[in-house]
């Protein structure tokens, strides 16, 4: 995928509409699947600041912490998502893997459980998790926890990234076209 062409798009749709929170939301998750956590970071705590409420920022914010091994601060911005939009599966899952990275077992399977509760896609993490597996490995690449498991609305499921996911994968195709 061509996230450097993604973030110059949102880089114009920013210059155009500079206090829009879900365009720098966009921007963060573009930067969270390039792996430049500092920048999702900053753009998801952006979105914040221009919409306090803004449950897919929190969501982005808590991925570039935990990709940051920052695994409490990931934890508690994850539980604000989680508040947020309790019906969202992605800020469940980010928990659970913060979790399991402090080594809280429990909580992370609980959470996992809640996470394939509502977004099917995370139902092997948990099976695996009821057998005492990992469900988080901070090798893997970001698409894969990204665009993997919880992208849009799954069987029974929703991700709050899921609207983002989908305008990404237009401006893919738009910065392809336009290439």
């Amino acid at each position: 995928r061509d996230w450097a062409s993604a973030i110059k798009t949102i880089n114009k749709a920013i210059e155009l509409s500079p206090n829009n929170p879900f365009i720098y939301v966009y921007r963060a998750t573009a930067f969270n699947l390039s792996g430049d956590y500092a920048s999702a970071e900053r753009d998801a705590l952006k979105a914040i600041e221009l919409d306090p409420k803004n449950a897919p920022a929190h969501e982005a914010l808590a991925w570039s912490l935990l990709r940051q091994e920052r695994y409490d601060e990931a934890i508690q911005v994850a539980t604000k998502a989680i508040e947020l939009d309790p019906e969202s599966a992605m800020p469940w899952a980010i928990r659970a893997y913060a979790k399991q990275m402090t080594g809280d077992l429990a909580g992370m399977l609980e959470d996992i459980k809640q996470a394939a509760a509502l977004d099917a896609r995370f139902r092997p993490q948990y099976e695996g998790a009821l057998k005492g597996g990992k469900i988080y490995d901070p090798s893997i690449k970001d698409e894969l926890y990204i665009l993997g498991p919880a992208k849009g609305r799954g069987a029974g499921g929703r991700s709050g990234s899921g609207a983002a996911i989908g305008f990404f994968l237009l401006l893919l195709g738009a910065a392809g076209a336009a290439a």
